[in-house]
């Protein structure tokens, strides 16, 4: 029996109908890692009786749209614990090195979600005849049906983004001195607005922001925007430390084309859960006009039509 560590974080997921395989706790070496290195990571098993089938486990990372960057199928104990052989209430360490090999687009870091999952044998298919390897269904502890997802890592880039365009410009604006907005260009084309922002993460958020991009015409009316997290779902910033940094694209797409004219893009970020209504104040607007925890990062000019 192995006891399971303080450092070890509790998990709780359960795979399968009838004989039930626990995974009671995970522990990561690490919270980060860099693309293309190896993450060592501890699973504490259960079984709560014996089992009749050697479960083939697989382990993986997967991105924000469920793509892998990183696989390790085995058996537990690479092959020398199977399943057959675990005693019912039995804890059993199982230690891995999950390489981490999947393409990272360098535009952000990402918050990669630990996948633990059990192949189903009577989903193998016959000898000779190519299986669909389906997964045993996993649950929580309410018996709710879940995605067996054991915890996240960040996976940081090799290299990290850059804003590279011409009209770029210098912002260093910050707000509530956690976030800084290092550049800014904004444009406009036929289809719509697009804004593109470079973020640097100065110490740790308290909670997650979204940002957002107001469109204002000369009257100060807000004539079109757009908000989403700034790294989206990919890297909530509840996660970022300093030094991080993250490239986004805000692109506007607008119902009908705007009247000529000269029109503002604002930019600033609040709370998500407030839903606009908190907005983190700017606390240093570097090169920037600002209001209203708001920055001004560009203009654009819309030409009359024929």
């Amino acid at each position: 029996m192995t006891a399971i560590p303080a450092s070890a974080q509790p998990v709780d997921l359960r795979y399968g109908d009838g004989q039930i395989i626990r995974l009671v706790a995970m522990e990561m070496a690490q919270e980060r890692v860099q693309a293309g290195a190896i993450l060592p990571i501890t699973l504490y098993f259960q079984a709560s009786a014996p089992l009749d089938h050697d479960y083939q486990l697989f382990v993986q990372l997967l991105d924000e749209n469920g793509i892998e960057i990183a696989n390790l199928t085995t058996h537990p104990g690479w092959g020398r614990n199977p399943t057959t052989f675990w005693a019912a209430g039995a804890t059993y360490a199982d230690h891995y090195l999950l390489p981490v090999t999947g393409a990272v687009a360098n535009w952000s870091p990402l918050a990669a979600r630990l996948y633990v999952g059990f192949i189903d044998p009577a989903t193998e298919g016959a000898p000779g005849q190519r299986g669909e390897f389906l997964p045993l269904p996993a649950y929580d502890a309410t018996g709710a049906i879940v995605t067996p997802f054991a915890g996240t890592v960040v996976v940081t880039p090799h290299d990290p983004p850059t804003l590279d365009a011409p009209d770029a410009i210098t912002a260093n604006s910050e707000f509530g001195g956690v976030i800084r907005l290092t550049q800014a260009a904004v444009s406009a084309g036929r289809q719509g607005l697009q804004a593109r922002l470079l973020w640097e993460a100065l110490g740790t958020p308290a909670t997650d922001y979204t940002a957002f991009v107001h469109i204002v015409d000369a009257a100060g009316r807000q004539v079109a925007g757009f908000d989403q997290a700034p790294a989206r779902e990919r890297f909530p910033t509840r996660l970022w430390r300093a030094g991080d940094r993250v490239l986004s694209e805000f692109e506007i797409a607008l119902e009908q084309p705007l009247p000529a004219g000269t029109y503002d893009f604002w930019v600033g970020l609040y709370e998500s859960a407030s839903a606009g209504a908190l907005r983190l104040p700017v606390t240093t607007p570097g090169a920037l006009l600002s209001g209203d925890g708001q920055v001004r990062v560009g203009q654009v000019e819309i030409a009359g039509g024929d």
